[in-house]
C-alpha cells in the first residue's frame, strides 16, 4: 500500500511539474521554448506601457518597417514577449503609441534554443 501511495504521489508531482508555466511579468510563457523579451524604458529609465514592438529577420526590413515577424505592445511593466522563435538574430523596432518616437535595436546574437533572451530598449 505504501508503494502505491508513493507511486501516486510521484505521478501527481510529475504531472504538476510538466504542466507548470513560468510567469515573466506581464505574460505567461510555456517552458522550453525559444523566447525574446523586450523591455522598453524612457531616458529616465521608467517603463513605457503601450509601446509598439516589432521584430524582423533583417536590419533592412526593420529600417524600412516592412515584413515584421511578430508584433506586440508592452504591458503594464514595460515588457513585450515573443515566443517560439527561430535561433537567429532578430532586429527590433520600438515606437510609442502615436509613432512619433522610434528606437532601433537587435538581439546582438542568435537566440538560444529553449532559452529566453532579454533586450532593453530606450525610447
Amino acid at each position: 500500500m505504501k508503494t502505491l501511495k508513493k507511486a501516486i504521489l510521484t505521478l501527481a508531482c510529475l504531472a504538476i511539474i510538466v504542466s507548470c508555466k513560468k510567469n515573466k511579468g506581464d505574460d505567461i510563457f510555456e517552458t522550453g521554448t525559444t523566447d525574446l523579451q523586450v523591455y522598453v524604458v524612457d531616458a529616465a529609465n521608467k517603463t513605457i506601457t503601450g509601446a509598439n514592438v516589432r521584430i524582423f529577420e533583417s536590419s533592412a526590413d526593420r529600417d524600412a518597417n516592412t515584413n515584421p515577424v511578430k508584433e506586440s505592445a508592452t504591458g503594464e511593466k514595460g515588457f513585450a514577449y515573443f515566443a517560439n522563435l527561430k535561433q537567429k538574430i532578430y532586429y527590433i523596432r520600438v515606437s510609442n503609441s502615436d509613432g512619433s518616437k522610434v528606437a532601433l535595436s537587435s538581439t546582438q546574437a542568435p537566440l538560444k534554443e529553449k532559452k529566453q533572451t532579454s533586450v532593453t530598449v530606450t525610447l
